[in-house]
């Protein structure tokens, strides 16, 4: 939810601009290599480096889901801009921490490694340092006047993954073909501080990097939405648009193959139980809008039911 969010809020902020980003500097590549690519791609129409995880306090074991992306995105292919998006969800307490920031730069990013990315502006800074999987992410951020923190450092817990059947390459519906490569598990140490309270925590991270984005967005009808799984079991996860039972298996084939294959009756059923769940708070959130729109306290179907009566 909180991917899908942050993807609503660039797109706005994109459409919001006279004219769609620019793509006459995308680069493509038969294959995506990660020395070349981890690094800012010049005048780039837009691209990403997202890290999404769960924390624990080493103390307590509460439990913190953590959000760190910036986005780059050149709108006339010379003018830079970035937008970085941090967020800590505490579990315990129930309560989501957000903040956004988005700047224009003076020069066009270079692609040089590491990677020195970072955004600042009155309360809100922050910023990520590193490549290939070891990297630093840190938050200074006030979510409505409440602020809150992070600093973590990762490693890498697996190889890097080339999504596109390991080109690095996604066709995302014939609107654009964008660099996709991850880090599905990256050993996660540091610490946080929500409500005034300093924790120490660690975790797992998983990491995408993404570019070549911008000509989804050039008839400005279009856009993303996708959510990711943790199996428990493997520490291994899925990242996809998710539309029907189909879709889930086509997208799983991957890790059905390497991982589920003595386990496909009991992976049958979860994926079942993950529909079903899907659907099911599909048809609350809907229903939870109309009530609010309404100002209805109890949504029901008395008239049907009335109706049927008479």
């Amino acid at each position: 939810m909180v991917r899908f969010l942050n993807c609503l809020f660039l797109i706005s902020i994109l459409s919001s601009c006279v004219s769609p980003p620019s793509l006459e500097s995308d680069v493509f590549y038969d294959r995506a290599d990660i020395q070349r690519d981890e690094a800012p791609h010049v005048a780039n129409s837009l691209e990403w480096w997202y890290a999404t995880g769960w924390l624990n306090d080493v103390e307590t074991g509460d439990t913190f889901g953590i959000e760190f992306v910036v986005f780059h995105f050149s709108m006339n292919g010379k003018k830079d801009r970035l937008l970085s998006n941090v967020a800590i969800t505490d579990v315990s307490a129930d309560r989501f921490y957000f903040d956004h920031t988005l700047v224009g730069l003076e020069d066009q990013l270079e692609a040089t490694l590491p990677l020195q990315l970072s955004t600042d502006h009155g309360k809100s800074k922050a910023s990520m340092s590193g490549k290939f999987g070891e990297y630093s992410f840190i938050a200074n951020a006030d979510h409505e006047g409440e602020s809150f923190y992070y600093s973590l450092k990762t490693k890498p817990n697996s190889p890097v993954v080339f999504h596109g059947n390991n080109t690095g390459y996604e066709d995302y519906g014939g609107y654009a073909k964008a660099g996709y490569y991850s880090y599905t598990d990256l050993i996660t140490e540091g610490e946080i501080e929500v409500d005034g309270k300093l924790r120490k925590v660690k975790g797992s991270i998983w990491y995408d990097r993404q570019w070549n984005c911008g000509s989804v967005l050039q008839n400005r009808t279009t856009g993303w939405d996708w959510m990711s799984l943790s199996l428990n079991e493997t520490n291994e996860g899925i990242d996809t648009q998710i539309k029907d039972e189909q879709e889930i298996i086509k997208s799983l084939e991957l890790y059905r193959d390497e991982i589920l294959v003595n386990r496909k009756d009991k992976f049958e059923q979860q994926k079942n139980n993950w529909y079903k769940d899907l659907k099911e708070y599909c048809f609350n959130k809907r229903k939870s809008t109309i009530q609010s729109f309404l100002k209805i306290k109890d949504f029901t179907f008395t008239c049907q039911f009335k109706s049927n009566n008479h």
